[in-house]
């Protein structure tokens, strides 16, 4: 959809992902005139992109409504083109909101009724007033087509995003700096408080705004700046667009307090690659990693808490909290928050595993690194000076 009359189009990251391997994407209008991408900006985390284009006159454009007005049972149309059927529209209704696919991402949705299928993705969502209310991005079905549930990005969090890529080519999201999970029933119960009503805290990351503010673990968070917590998805998603020059107001129960205390909080950009460990904090304390000056590298052994949070549970390795730039083992591709579970072919559990791993490597054979990131599992290779 064209959202900008000087030609800013908005669009799924995954409708432009044959960018990244070199092919040309172009945008055609229904009238049929046809404009080469001159950049395309990616979020991936969003699944959200924008596609600039050049035009000798102002385009056609559409304009945004506020999603968190749009109401359950509202009328809600999609476009887009369905299995390469161009200028397709079809009509249903708001079927529920902040609908989340997936907790460990994050990313909230509308869920609409409106037929979506295969080739809707990137086009908008509309009321009936023609307002953009959703992007367009899923659908949920055991045929690959339609089966009267699919999901758009709510358009709030897509003016949000937009306005990040447009202005600053990334997108700059604030953090927390601390564990949070679902307050339980039987433990919201005995808080007296109503089911899904706030969130429980893990330890704060040190330095993180979460430390910062006085946060401890277990503490309950229930409101912040006068609207309620629900969960750590809903949560989560204000967190990340808030913003970072102004403090926010937390109601949090800590210690079964009959009455909630208040706590003030700035939230900071996450770094990239930022990895907030604290057991393993403590362990750099008590002197349990190294420093290795060869590669340019502080590795200390995983625990399953940070395993956990490097997207590798149950599995064992040396967690990466520092790669020097300009070393060799950034130059190969090691970064902070990667967790080495294998040195050529051998698993790496403690660090005597990585010493001894590591010297029975010769120049001729190298270092192999088997890493896992986000979930991913990479190689990389270390050359060894003779």
């Amino acid at each position: 959809m064209i959202v900008d009359p000087s030609g800013i189009v908005l669009t799924n990251c995954h409708v432009v992902a044959a960018s990244e391997i070199g092919k040309s994407v172009s945008v055609e209008l229904h009238d049929g005139r046809r404009f080469p991408a001159k950049k395309i900006v990616k979020d991936e985390k969003s699944d959200l992109a924008i596609v600039f284009v050049e035009s000798s006159e102002p385009l056609p454009f559409l304009t945004f409504a506020d999603s968190d007005a749009v109401e359950i049972g509202d009328w809600a149309l999609a476009i887009g083109n369905p299995f390469m059927l161009g200028s397709s529209v079809s009509a249903g209704v708001v079927s529920a909101k902040g609908r989340f696919l997936n907790s460990k991402d994050g990313k909230q949705f509308i869920q609409t009724d409106a037929a979506i299928n295969p080739g809707n993705s990137g086009g908008p969502l509309v009321n009936l007033r023609g307002e953009v209310v959703g992007v367009n991005t899923a659908i949920a079905s055991l045929s690959g087509g339609y089966q009267g549930i699919g999901f758009a990005i709510p358009s709030n969090v897509a003016v949000w995003v937009l306005g990040q890529l447009r202005d600053k080519g990334r997108v700059e999201r604030a953090f927390l700096g601390a564990p949070i999970s679902a307050l339980e029933y039987d433990a919201a119960k005995r808080l007296g408080l109503p089911p899904k009503t706030g969130v429980k805290l893990g330890a704060p990351f040190r330095d993180a705004p979460a430390a910062k503010a006085g946060l401890r673990a277990n503490d309950v968070l229930l409101e912040i700046d006068g609207q309620k917590i629900e969960s750590p998805e809903t949560f989560e998603s204000f967190v990340e667009r808030a913003a970072v020059d102004r403090d926010y107001s937390l109601k949090v129960l800590r210690n079964n307090a009959n009455e909630p205390s208040e706590i003030k909080i700035r939230f900071e950009i996450k770094p990239e690659n930022y990895v907030g460990v604290p057991l393993t904090e403590k362990m750099v304390e008590r002197g349990s990693h190294r420093v290795d000056r060869e590669w340019g590298a502080m590795l200390i052994p995983s625990t399953p808490e940070s395993a956990a949070r490097l997207g590798a549970p149950g599995r064992e390795g040396i967690v990466v909290l520092n790669a020097t730039p300009g070393g060799a083992a950034y130059r190969a591709g090691l970064r902070n928050g990667m967790l080495i579970v294998k040195l050529n072919g051998r698993e790496v559990k403690s660090l005597e595993d990585f010493d001894a791993a590591k010297a029975e490597a010769t120049p001729e054979t190298g270092i192999e690194l088997e890493v896992v990131q986000k979930s991913e599992t990479k190689t990389l290779r270390l050359p060894l000076k003779k």
